[in-house]
C-alpha cells in the first residue's frame, strides 16, 4: 500500500519474502561457480603454435593426397602402353611430398607399383619426418587406378 510518493521509505515493501532470499542466494552461488569456471578454463587454455607448424595428422593427409595424384599419373601413362622400370621415372611426381618408387611388378593384365611418401611436419626450425607405404594397381580394364596403404615394411622389403 503506497501512501508516500515514489521512491520514499514508505513504498518499499517491509519486507523480502523467504522465496525470493532463496532464489536470489542459490543464483549469486550459480553465477560465482560459473565465474570460477571461466577463470579456470581461460587460465588452461592451450596457445597457439607457432605460425608454420603442422602436426602429423596434417601430413599424412597430404600424403594421400599426393599418393592419389601419383597414382593417376601412373593411370594417365599406362593407358599409351605397358609401364617399365625406365617408364616410372618419367612420370610427373607430386609437389610437396618425396615419391620413392619401390617396385613395379606384373600380374596378368594388372600392374602393381609400390611406392612410398614421404613428407616433413613440425615446427620451421625442428622438422620431423613421416613415411606412408601405398600400392595402386593398374588394370587395364579399369578406368581408374586402386591405390591403397600397406604397412611401410612392404616398400622397405621390395627395395632391398
Amino acid at each position: 500500500m503506497d501512501s508516500g510518493p515514489p521512491g520514499t521509505a514508505d513504498s518499499l515493501p517491509a519486507r523480502q519474502s523467504t522465496a525470493y532470499r532463496a532464489i536470489a542466494t542459490f543464483g549469486g552461488i550459480v553465477l560465482a561457480i560459473a565465474v570460477i569456471g571461466l577463470i579456470r578454463v581461460l587460465a588452461t587454455w592451450p596457445s597457439p603454435p607457432p605460425a608454420g607448424t603442422t602436426n602429423e595428422k596434417q601430413v599424412r593427409y597430404g600424403l594421400e593426397h599426393a599418393a592419389g595424384q601419383y597414382a593417376d599419373a601412373l593411370f594417365a601413362v599406362t593407358r599409351s602402353g605397358p609401364l617399365t622400370e625406365a617408364g616410372l621415372s618419367a612420370v610427373p611426381k607430386p609437389s610437396g611430398v618425396t615419391i620413392t618408387t619401390a617396385a613395379l611388378s606384373r600380374r596378368g593384365d594388372t600392374t602393381v607399383v609400390t611406392f612410398s611418401a614421404r613428407g616433413t611436419y613440425g615446427r620451421p626450425g625442428a622438422p620431423e619426418e613421416t613415411t606412408a607405404c601405398y600400392q595402386v594397381e593398374l588394370v587395364r580394364t579399369l578406368s581408374y587406378p586402386t591405390l591403397k596403404e600397406v604397412a611401410t615394411s612392404v616398400c622397405a622389403e621390395r627395395r632391398g
